[in-house]
């Protein structure tokens, strides 16, 4: 499973992946990864305002946003 990288646009690395339930996906069961920091823009991240079918998709999704200029991960 791919490690997290670090929120592109705050450094956090206190970062999850949701587990949600929508009637509108198929399967109903989508992920998401979200930010900690509630002042984020990255609190929930979804690609295309969309979730994923799987865990290791979100968590991909994720790792291919540009960092902060900056900020290095791990």
């Amino acid at each position: 499973m791919a490690r997290l990288l670090s929120c592109p646009f705050c450094g956090n690395e206190r970062l999850s992946v949701c587990q949600t339930t929508c009637g509108w996906h198929d399967p109903p069961i989508a992920y998401a990864v979200s930010c900690s920091s509630a002042d984020c823009h990255g609190y929930v991240f979804a690609l295309s305002f969309d979730l994923f079918k799987t865990e290791e998709e979100a968590r991909k999704a994720w790792n291919k946003r540009t960092p902060l200029e900056g900020k290095k991960d791990g």
